[in-house]
Formats: structure tokens, sequence, C-alpha cells
């Protein structure tokens, strides 16, 4: 028994010690701001280094809510600027939460995360309008809160982010900005949903149908009580059914998808008319899974920018859907490689680090 005693001890320590190596060897990997925030945004690890508080700023037309991020051990004048896409919990999606945490917990810059589209909206929000909210935030933030700005746009709004950034001056631009499942042509982007019929997300076709006036006044409300019930990832489409009942269902999943405003959005259009490009870096990130905005719309716009000279990144991920994580361990280990070069690249030179 004595003997097993010690041999059972000489394993236990061989293995600490291998373990405690191990860890020194990789520490240096497992601190970078860019490895800490993908661990973040996994959830293998949960951001927490952070206070927050909600904000009420006096604009021309009402106020502007924003809830500010700031980490509790380092002080920085950068801040980025999160801008939400267009989704029933839009300011409190928890992806959104999730991301302004993992900046600030992992980089030491503060986050803004400000609410663009009224809380007391009943109705799906017209593109314009949301480019003007966008326009009215980033500059009412950058004149409120002094220092450096980088800017994240998802979804409609990484689009709507590009084109608001034209109206505003070019000394007051970001320095970098983060596109997440950008749209490029809004023309295509159509086509591609009524080519592929019941392959797209089903939330799309709720906010095709929330505002048509070919449904009656009671149906509507049906498809408004559908749009909020829907969560982060695919569209239960079960859920969608028991609310809406079969016939409206399938009549919302035959509609054709129409959106002229859509239709009219194209990036080329916009930014080729301006020949003075901003002193920006940009970095597009788009999943191959992505249901609601395909990975070739963000390839797309790369593809624009590097033949028109903008400092440009792009990276293709699998590991994400359009608004809500889809780990695999597997696959988080194969792309992990390619994705901190890419925060990497993101977060060069704006990170205190005393962690």
């Amino acid at each position: 028994m004595k003997k097993f005693f010690i041999i059972t001890g000489a394993i236990t320590a061989a293995i600490l010690i291998l373990l405690t190596g191990l860890y020194l060897h990789y520490k240096p990997f497992l601190s970078k701001p860019s490895v800490r925030f993908l661990m973040h945004m996994s959830e293998l690890t949960t951001p927490g280094n952070f206070t927050t508080e909600e904000k009420t700023i006096n604009i021309d037309d009402g106020t502007l809510t924003v809830m500010l991020y700031k980490h509790k051990s380092i002080r920085s004048d950068k801040y980025y600027i999160l801008f939400h896409g267009l989704t029933p919990d839009e300011y409190n999606h928890p992806t959104m939460k999730l991301l302004a945490g993992a900046i600030c917990d992992a980089t030491g810059m503060n986050v803004l995360r400000p609410y663009i589209v009224h809380k007391t909206h009943q109705t799906y929000p017209a593109v314009q309008q949301i480019i003007q909210r966008i326009i009215t935030a980033y500059t009412t933030l950058y004149n409120h809160y002094p220092g450096q700005f980088r800017a994240v746009g998802i979804c409609i709004s990484a689009t709507a982010l590009l084109i608001a950034l034209e109206d505003v001056p070019r000394e007051i631009y970001p320095d970098k900005l983060l596109l997440i499942g950008p749209m490029f042509d809004g023309k295509s982007l159509i086509e591609f949903y009524n080519k592929n019929g019941v392959h797209v997300d089903f939330i799309v076709r709720l906010s095709n149908s929330m505002n048509n006036m070919e449904f009656t006044e009671k149906e509507r409300k049906l498809i408004a009580q559908a749009f909020k019930s829907t969560k982060p990832g695919p569209t239960d489409k079960n859920q969608m059914k028991k609310i809406l009942g079969s016939g409206l269902y399938n009549n919302i999943l035959m509609m054709k998808v129409e959106n002229k405003e859509i239709e009219n959005m194209n990036v080329e259009d916009i930014l080729g008319k301006n020949k003075s490009l901003p002193s920006c870096e940009y970095f597009i990130l788009h999943t191959s899974n992505d249901t609601i905005i395909p990975q070739a719309q963000g390839k797309k716009l790369y593809n624009f920018m590097k033949k028109n000279k903008f400092h440009t990144n792009f990276i293709g991920t699998e590991l994400y859907d359009h608004s809500k994580k889809a780990i695999k361990v597997s696959g988080f280990i194969k792309e992990l490689k390619y994705l901190v070069q890419f925060y990497d690249g993101l977060f060069k030179g704006d990170v205190i680090d005393n962690h």
C-alpha cells in the first residue's frame, strides 16, 4: 500500500509538472487580447472585468440612450461603438452584450452600445431611418466622449454604417471598422432570398411581411408577435407555426420578398462616388453559415474595397451563424490560428495591457 501511494504521488507530481509546463509554455498565447476575446465570444470563458452604465444624452429630436462599458482597472481614450442589426432584441441582443463585454474585458478599451431604434417603435424601421440614426448616434457620441473611435456594424447595420459614415466629416471618421456579415448589393440579396426560398432564415420573411398591407391588421399583429418572439440563431419554424397558424405561416413562406429600399442599396454606387479615401482600416468577417446575408456579399465588399485601395482585411469562418455562436471544439481549434491573426490586426496598437 505504501508503494502504491508513493507511485501514485509520483505520477500526480509528474502530471502537475507537465500541466504547469504546458501552462507556462502557452501562457503568452492565452494572454493575447485576441485569444481572450475569442474565448469570451465562444463562451469558453466569461468576460466580467468591466462596469456598465446606461447614459441618456439629449439630442435635437429627443434623447439618445447608450450603454457605456469601462474596464475595471485600465483607463483608455479609445472607444468602440457597436451598431446592432435589425433584430427583435436590437439594443439588448445577447450577442451585442457579449461582444461589448468581450472587447472591453480583453482589450481594456471602452465600448459604447447605443440604441439606434426608438424603444417604442411598432413597425420595422426603414433603412434610411437607420442610416440617419447611425449618423446622429455616431456624431453625438464622438463629440460627447473625447478620444479615438473604432466602430462595429452587424448585418444590415454594417452596410448602413458604411453609408452613414459617408455623411460625417472625414476628420471624425473611425480609425478602424469591423463589419460582421455585411451586405454589398441589395438587388442581388433580394434575388438570393427569392431564389433560395425555404433555405433563407424565416426572420427575413417575417420582416418582409410586417408592414405589408396585403395582410389584415390582425395578421400583421400576429406577424409582429412572431417577429418579437424570435431568438438568436436559426428561427424556430415550429414556434412560428404555433404563433401564426399554418395558413398564415405558409402564406408568408410563399410570398415573394420585395423591398425597394434594400434593392436600391449598392455600396459600390455610394462609396465609389467619393474619391477621398478615409484614413481607416476595414475588417470584414462573414460566416459561411449565414442564412440571412450570404458570405458572397461580404466577399464582394472585400473585393471592391481591395480594388479601390481601401485598407481591408477579410476572414471567412464556419464557426458562427448569423446572430449566434455555434461552436464546435474541433472547428474552433482548426480556425483559431486565422481568427487570432485577424483580431491581432484589429486590436494592434490599441491595447494597454496590465492583465
